[in-house]
């Protein structure tokens, strides 16, 4: 039986010193790994030209290192799909991929160039943001809809769990604490039975990634989070769904846009201009044609394509302000940060073509 760690209340970095040392510590880790590959990687702060010997004196184009983890998880891969589909070539950007980095470890690595680009949740922007971290958002990516929310909360079909007053006391199993795994379930009690400090009445268990159907349908835990749509676990039987983000923040809590550290903006804005491009043209191409995107993905991460969810992308990849602004209060409410994050030192649209 797989170990699990249960949490009433989850521990907070209250001080803001000892967060950024811990970047730092991550900073000097990754800088004396020696992890080379043999000085085959070109620097992310200047373009590769591709030269046009070949092509009767064609002008050059500029190609850009953009350095992007690999998926963990069963949900569409954005960074995939724009390769597949040939939209990073498109726009001269040259993906590296440099492995699964953990959800936790996501800010140190974007902050130490271990990659170059992260996709969390908002609210975890604005946290790591608030704790000093100099990074910021450059294209949305998923928002949630009544059809495709962000995360779906399932119970087993003879649970005898059907409202919100059920829900209290029950062991819900989640991927990991912060964000809209754990802010989800509080705000759904907050607002259907008017509990302000939730935190007490939910015993959350710590799940790793793709065992949450396995965990559920063993009676580990009472109620599951998933993400996106999680149409084959549906489909098999046995489960309901409970309630979804949707239901809490209708379209404004689940966006989950793409993040650069300031630096690597400030010196490479070709680079970044040309990522959103591709992103928006793989997000709009995967709006219109999900079942497509998990045929081609599929393949790649060694799943059946019925086996992977896909999310609504963000229309033209646009953040709105919105979308800060409740995670501003969220977070101040339950006091993981202790004052709001301007949306201007969150977010910028000014490399996306489409934005207004």
């Amino acid at each position: 039986m797989k170990k699990q760690f249960i949490f009433k209340q989850p521990f907070r970095f209250k001080n803001k010193g000892f967060v950024m040392a811990l970047f730092a510590l991550a900073l000097v880790a990754l800088s004396l790994s020696g992890c080379g590959n043999g000085g085959n990687s070109a620097s992310t702060s200047n373009g590769s030209t591709n030269a046009a010997a070949d092509t009767g004196g064609e002008a050059e184009k500029t190609y850009y290192d953009i350095k992007l983890p690999d998926s963990a998880g069963t949900g569409i891969n954005l960074f995939y799909l724009a390769d597949e589909l040939g939209y990073f070539e498109e726009f001269g950007i040259n993906p590296i991929f440099v492995g699964e980095v953990a959800v936790g470890s996501t800010v140190p690595s974007v902050l130490s160039g271990g990659i170059n680009v992260s996709g969390n949740h908002v609210n975890r922007l604005i946290a790591a943001i608030a704790s000093g971290a100099k990074v910021k958002a450059v294209v949305a990516v998923s928002e949630t809809t009544e059809e495709i929310p962000h995360m779906k909360f399932l119970t087993l079909e003879d649970s005898g769990i059907y409202t919100a007053e059920d829900i209290v006391g029950k062991r819900i199993g989640v991927t990991a604490i912060g964000g809209c795994n754990e802010y989800t379930t509080y705000e759904y009690l907050r607002k259907e039975l008017g509990i302000e400090d939730p935190r007490e009445s939910i015993n959350y268990v710590i799940l790793p990634a793709g065992t949450e159907e396995t965990t559920l349908r063993t009676g580990e835990v009472d109620i599951v989070g998933m993400h996106g749509d999680p149409i084959a676990v549906i489909e098999r039987g046995g489960v309901r769904v409970l309630y979804s983000d949707y239901e809490v923040w209708g379209n404004d809590g689940g966006a989950t846009p793409y993040w650069f550290a300031t630096d690597f903006i400030e010196k490479n804005p070709e680079a970044v201009h040309g990522f959103v491009q591709a992103v928006v043209k793989t997000g709009n191409w995967l709006n219109e044609h999900p079942q497509e995107a998990r045929e081609i993905q599929g393949p790649r991460v060694n799943l059946e394509p019925k086996e992977l969810y896909h999310q609504h992308f963000t229309p033209d990849g646009v953040i709105r302000p919105e979308t800060i602004e409740i995670w501003n209060d969220i977070l101040l409410h339950y006091g993981e940060i202790s004052e709001a994050v301007p949306p201007d030192q969150v977010y910028t649209n000014e490399f996306n073509d489409l934005a207004s």
